[in-house]
């Protein structure tokens, strides 16, 4: 699993080939940064566009929906954690957590303080901090994907990867076990 990074002007690339992933960030950003946006990659000497555009706008202060990490890694029979910070405007409006592919199968809740649990994946609201929090237990390989945490009509992406465990952990575990 390889990853290439360029650097420059607040601007870096990572490149994670083996998970089919690039990752942008944008640092230092001024109002004057705002702007209409497009992802391309370079295959076989072609430049092609790589999904949609998208539109950066540049505020002050605290955006209305953010995740404390876009990208969360875990391992297999592990747990990862998802924060989504959310404004205070949106209280009141619903919270969802979604996996890419799979809007049906979506948690989503309108309560200002609760904890809804479903599967391997815990969804807890808290109004008073304006987090949600969301819980992957018993994480299986399968469960590397991206995924959206929404409030209202916003939504931002967090991409979960799931390796396998560490030999050195599976043989601890396996000696407790054992006796």
């Amino acid at each position: 699993m390889a990853s290439c990074i360029s650097q420059g002007d607040g601007l870096s690339v990572t490149d994670s080939p083996g998970q089919g992933v690039f990752t942008v960030t944008m640092r230092s950003l001024q109002r004057h940064d705002t702007g209409l946006y497009s992802c391309a990659v370079q295959a076989g000497g072609e430049i092609r566009a790589v999904g949609d555009s998208y539109s950066i706008t540049v505020i002050n202060g605290s955006p209305d929906l953010s995740v404390r990490d876009i990208m969360v890694n875990g391992e297999e029979g592990g747990t990862v954690t998802v924060q989504c910070l959310y404004s205070d405007k949106d209280k009141y409006t619903k919270k969802t957590w979604c996996r890419r592919n799979m809007e049906k199968s979506c948690l989503q809740t309108w309560h200002r303080t609760e904890t809804f649990d479903r599967n391997r994946t815990k969804l807890h609201v808290n109004n008073v901090q304006r987090i949600m929090t969301v819980t992957l237990t018993r994480l299986e390989m399968k469960d590397t994907d991206w995924y959206w945490c929404g409030v209202g009509d916003l939504n931002f992406p967090v991409h979960i990867t799931v390796s396998h465990q560490t030999q050195s952990k599976l043989n601890t575990e396996q000696s407790m076990t054992l006796k």
